[in-house]
């Protein structure tokens, strides 16, 4: 639900001369939560990319540009807020669950692919085609969240893997000739 929408229908019912007792109160206490959690959240909305022409009232209209990259735990502790804070799903935790979810899924397939030096001495590491090295990286531009370690190791799982092939061509060139 947009909370323009939730806006609007609060702004009618308080309109309306009658009483109208507790569904007009849930009303308002679901847009006042609402409010409160955009407030909170307006400029990490506003850095997600997420068109929003709600303003919550407490917010500066003109969101102070961050440089800094958006980060995993504070999109998750945004969504956690508005898990247990509101009782409707808003558009902004929608696409902010959206945007987790394709780089929670990408960052699963890197750790697959180019685990962390501690996760390697666990067990056997398993194979992987270079394909799929070159597909994560190259797909990497699209995820929006800071994933710069995590690109670091791919970069560096290709480059060792470019290394040993160069070698192992060489060492067979040397062996046919």
């Amino acid at each position: 639900l947009p909370i323009t929408k939730l806006h609007a229908i609060v702004e009618e019912v308080n309109q309306v001369p009658l009483n109208l007792g507790n569904p007009a109160t849930k009303l308002n206490r679901m847009f006042s939560q609402a409010d409160e959690w955009m407030t909170k959240y307006y400029s990490l909305i506003k850095r997600c990319g997420i068109e929003c022409d709600y303003v919550p009232s407490e917010a500066n209209s003109a969101p102070e540009e961050s440089t800094e990259p958006l980060r995993i735990d504070e999109i998750s502790e945004a969504i956690d807020d508005a898990d247990s804070d509101l009782s409707i799903d808003l558009g902004a935790v929608i696409k902010m669950r959206e945007i987790l979810e394709i780089a929670q899924n990408w960052i699963d397939r890197v750790d697959a692919v180019a685990p962390k030096k501690d996760s390697r001495k666990k067990g056997k590491q398993e194979k992987h085609y270079m394909h799929e090295i070159s597909d994560l990286i190259d797909e990497s531009p699209a995820i929006i969240v800071d994933i710069t370690d995590e690109l670091e190791r791919l970069k560096l799982e290709q480059s060792t893997t470019m290394s040993w092939r160069l070698q192992a061509q060489q060492s067979l060139r040397g062996i046919v000739s």
